[in-house]
């Protein structure tokens, strides 16, 4: 769990106190212990914060110094057991073959099949369908390697 809580966990008070008690009764703990943004002429605060429950797993916590903001960027890097995704297979339209005379002849056609329809969504819907059909029949999805 993580983000800009708005909670300065550098404050001691009781509303902080009983935060980070409910947090730890139901077993997260904290990942970020230093400031996380910095305002001129005000005390650093930590803000930002980043919390898990899983205390079997490898984790490398910190802050990154961005000038860009008042806010320094968080960041947890778990190492995990879980395997990589499997990357989906990539299609590319195969068009060595098109004919655009073929192609128009085919879109013109399955035009004329349309049937006029009152609702604007069942018709383009119809249409999209004849329109994909015509692609893909003079454009076909090949799996690229």
């Amino acid at each position: 769990m993580m983000g800009d809580f708005n909670i300065n966990l550098l404050q001691k008070s009781q509303p902080v106190v009983n935060y980070l008690k409910s947090l730890t009764s139901l077993g997260f703990i904290s990942f970020i212990d230093c400031p996380t943004r910095f305002m001129m002429n005000q005390t650093p605060s930590l803000l930002d914060h980043i919390y898990t429950n899983q205390h079997d797993k490898k984790i490398h916590s910190g802050t990154i110094a961005f000038p860009i903001s008042d806010h320094h960027p968080t960041y947890a890097l778990i190492k995990n057991g879980f395997k990589k995704c499997q990357t989906p297979p990539i299609y590319k339209r195969y068009s060595h073959n098109f004919q655009l005379d073929d192609y128009i002849t085919d879109l013109s056609v399955a035009m004329q099949e349309l049937v006029y329809n009152q609702n604007p969504n069942s018709h383009f819907n119809a249409f999209l369908n004849k329109f994909l059909t015509c692609i893909n029949k003079q454009l076909p999805m090949k799996k690229k390697l």
